[in-house]
């Protein structure tokens, strides 16, 4: 990835962490039990997607083709859920489970932004930027569903 332009990378990067963050809530949200829980998860969905348009947007701006997470990674993430939800299926374990995997994905786009961002373009930066707190806030909120 080092021989990729800084906005591609970049921008490969967010676009990975929101398409697996929607795969990941669709694959909770079914297991989930609590109305309020399923509308946070719900409007987290929302908003991933919006987040997944706009990067999307910015890659073909820039002639830059969207990959799709590869399968490897999704089916390792779908068979961690399923195991974990088979061995606790509660609301607050998934609400913890849901905040683990915000904090690893804006954990995950802060050092690629580290790496990329200071020869990126302001709008693919200020997006990124945009991404790593919305997660980081989704992990603050969604603590509260596991008291």
């Amino acid at each position: 990835m080092d021989k990729q332009n800084p906005n591609q990378a970049l921008l490969s990067e967010m676009y990975s962490n929101t398409k697996m963050a929607m795969e990941n809530i669709n694959s909770v949200l079914p297991k989930v039990k609590g109305k309020s829980m399923i509308t946070e998860l719900t409007a987290q969905m929302d908003t991933y997607g919006a987040l997944s348009k706009r990067t999307s947007q910015l890659m073909h701006e820039r002639s830059i083709e969207p990959k799709e997470p590869g399968l490897m990674a999704k089916a390792m993430a779908k068979t961690g859920i399923h195991i974990n939800t088979m061995i606790d299926n509660t609301d607050s374990h998934i609400a913890d489970m849901v905040a683990k995997g915000c904090d690893m994905g804006a954990d995950s786009l802060s050092e690629a932004y580290a790496k990329h961002a200071v020869r990126c373009d302001s709008q693919v930066a200020d997006l990124c930027n945009e991404i790593i707190d919305y997660e980081r806030q989704v992990s603050s909120k969604i603590e509260g569903f596991h008291r």
